[in-house]
């Protein structure tokens, strides 16, 4: 990965450390929906499934912050403590190499490429039932 004719690749690793530290999580706008929720004002959807649809997405936003915690562990527990101890970020270069060819570095980034795929995959998802939600709310208005 990092790794060119058995040396660690300094530049890189710095590069992906960095960015891997990056996290923004989601915060959907959830007003309306906590307004409708919190009133029991449903019924204003008179079709049935559309209210059902519209109460799956926003639960499913809402089990983003679950996924936003895991991540958030992860990179508090694992990530950052790990480059905090290997990593000169003043002087923007490894301080310590040998750690970086170790088995456990490797985990690291595996276990984060992990939740990185899983975040996109929620995404994904969250994406396909806002495009048939909306296209549903659309027809509806019609």
């Amino acid at each position: 990965m990092f790794v060119s004719g058995g040396m660690v690749e300094s530049d890189s690793v710095l590069a992906v450390l960095t960015e891997l530290m990056r996290f923004e999580p989601f915060g959907p706008h959830l007003t309306t929906y906590e307004s409708l929720r919190s009133s029991g004002d449903f019924g204003i959807l008179g079709d049935y499934r559309l209210r059902e649809d519209l109460i799956g997405y926003y639960q499913s936003l809402e089990w983003r912050m679950h996924i936003d915690g895991l991540f958030s562990s992860y990179l508090d527990d694992y990530l950052i403590p790990f480059a905090i101890e290997h990593v000169d970020f003043a002087r923007q270069k490894i301080a310590r190499v040998a750690p970086l060819r170790d088995y456990r570095f490797t985990n690291l980034t595996l276990g984060y490429g992990g939740l990185l795929e899983q975040n996109l995959s929620y995404y994904r998802g969250i994406l396909q039932k806002r495009a048939a939600l909306k296209e549903k709310l659309g027809a509806s208005i019609d």
